[in-house]
């Protein structure tokens, strides 16, 4: 079974992105692309090897061309062999004796509105403050399993001020999560429960919650998505460097994003889809 290896080095000279199919031996097609700026810039020269061997001759080169160029390699791969070759390639590059830990991918989810049903408000969508008003949208578990076997953490990130107003307990918060822990396969709950007056830094649209998450779990955050439904949001995802992605609602049909989504099953054959190769 083949499976996609994505690779990212960033140096001084650069970026290179690394795109190979294989399967538990490793890439059977592997293309280089190197990039003059930060990702996402124009393509300026790409290879493409057929050969398993030259595959991994050309990926050790690149990475060894990524650390003389100041930064070891970051990124993540699907196949687990694939990822503990190019570790031990960066390690023995380098010339460190201690290994490269590879970062990985993450989709962060809001709840209300996107996991959780929730009451529209004008430019939001109230989440529930009772255990018997939560009610987990039908059929979410299905992509967010989809996206954890493609490698992606999942991560949900929800601002719950009724726990500031009074309006609700952190015992009922905390029930609320693991009722949707039972029904959703998830690596990681952040929750801000202050209002806008307590100027915290975790409240969306701030992206503290997206950073301690990448903190703690390693998270490549410019290779992350952020699922949510409010311009709060798109607001964090874009201060953290997260792509957003937006569940289209009637309270936000004014927001101008990229990428809007019907439902969560949606959004995530989007991220699922092949990377383009030139």
């Amino acid at each position: 079974m083949e499976e996609l290896v994505l690779l990212r080095a960033v140096g001084e000279r650069g970026a290179i992105v690394i795109e190979g199919l294989g399967g538990s031996y490793g890439p059977e097609r592997l293309t280089l692309i190197r990039r003059p700026e930060q990702f996402g810039a124009p393509e300026i020269e790409t290879e493409t090897f057929d050969d398993p061997d030259r595959c991994w001759l050309a990926q050790w080169e690149a990475m060894e061309l990524a650390i003389r160029c100041g930064e070891a390699p970051n990124g993540s791969a699907s196949d687990s062999l694939a990822c503990l070759r190019v570790i031990e390639a960066c390690r023995q590059s380098s010339g460190q004796r201690t290994m490269v830990k590879m970062k990985r991918r993450a989709v962060f989810l809001d709840r209300d509105g996107v996991l959780v049903r929730a009451a529209p408000v004008k430019d939001y969508a109230h989440g529930p403050l009772t255990l018997a008003d939560f009610s987990i949208f039908p059929g979410v578990a299905e992509p967010v399993t989809r996206l954890r076997e493609a490698g992606f953490l999942i991560v949900l990130a929800t601002n719950q001020p009724g726990i500031a107003r009074g309006q609700m307990s952190r015992e009922t918060l905390d029930a609320m999560h693991g009722f949707l822990r039972t029904a959703v396969p998830l690596d990681g709950i952040e929750v801000c429960p202050h209002g806008d007056a307590d100027a915290c830094a975790c409240r969306k649209p701030k992206p503290g919650m997206l950073l301690a998450a990448a903190d703690r779990l390693d998270i490549d955050l410019a290779a992350s998505y952020f699922i949510g439904d409010t311009a709060r949001d798109v607001d964090a995802a874009l201060a953290a460097g997260v792509t957003p992605m937006l569940i289209d609602w009637p309270y936000n049909r004014d927001l101008d994003v990229r990428y809007r989504v019907k439902d969560l099953a949606e959004a995530a054959e989007l991220i699922l889809l092949p990377p383009h190769r030139s």
